[in-house]
C-alpha cells in the first residue's frame, strides 16, 4: 500500500540525505499519487505536486514552483531544500542522453536495498477479496441495411436493453 512503500523510501531519504527528489505524479499506488507526499512528509521536508515550472532561487538554496490551477490561475510556492518535487508531466522536455553519458552512468555503482530490510511493519490495507468484473455481452454492428433503419434500430436498443435512453 501507499503508506508502506512510502515508509520504506522515506528510510533511504533519511540515510541518504538527498538535497532534492523527483517522486513520480502518476504512480502505482492506484493512481492516487500519495507515494511522494508522503514520503516528504516522514521525512519531514516540503513538497511540491504537480509543478509545471521550476526555478532556482538563493543560489541553489531554494526552489520556487509554479503549479496551474483552474481557470487560468497560477499558484507559486517558493520551498528551501532538501525539497520533494512531483512535477507535471510538461516540466520538462526530455532529451536522449548522450553516448559518453550513457557510458558514464553504466559505471556509477548503484546501492541495492531490500525490501524486507526496509519494511518493519504491518501494511495498512489488506486484500481481502477480488474478483474481475463481470463479461460483458458482444457488441452489435449494424450493416446492410440503410442508415436511418439502422439508426431506429439502435435508438430502439438503446432503450429497451441498455436502458440509457
Amino acid at each position: 500500500d501507499s503508506y508502506t512503500v512510502a515508509h520504506a523510501i522515506s528510510k533511504v531519504v533519511a540515510e541518504e540525505k538527498p538535497d532534492l527528489i523527483f517522486a513520480g505524479l502518476n504512480t502505482t499506488d492506484e493512481g492516487a499519487g500519495n507515494v511522494g507526499p508522503m514520503v516528504a512528509e516522514f521525512a519531514g521536508i516540503p513538497s511540491l505536486v504537480n509543478i509545471s515550472k521550476l526555478e532556482w532561487l538563493n543560489e541553489g538554496k531554494s526552489l520556487r514552483g509554479e503549479r496551474d490551477v483552474e481557470g487560468g490561475i497560477v499558484e507559486v510556492y517558493e520551498a528551501q531544500l532538501p525539497l520533494l518535487v512531483a512535477p507535471h508531466q510538461n516540466l520538462n522536455d526530455p532529451r536522449f542522453p548522450s553516448l559518453p553519458g550513457i557510458m558514464k552512468a553504466k559505471k556509477k555503482p548503484i546501492a541495492e536495498k531490500k525490501a524486507s530490510e526496509l519494511i518493519t511493519e504491518k501494511a495498512k490495507v489488506e486484500v481481502r477479496n477480488f474478483k474481475l468484473p463481470p463479461e460483458k455481452a458482444p457488441g452489435k454492428i449494424f450493416k446492410g441495411k440503410p442508415v436511418e433503419e439502422m439508426v431506429v434500430e439502435v435508438a430502439k436498443l438503446l432503450r429497451s436493453e441498455a436502458k440509457v435512453l
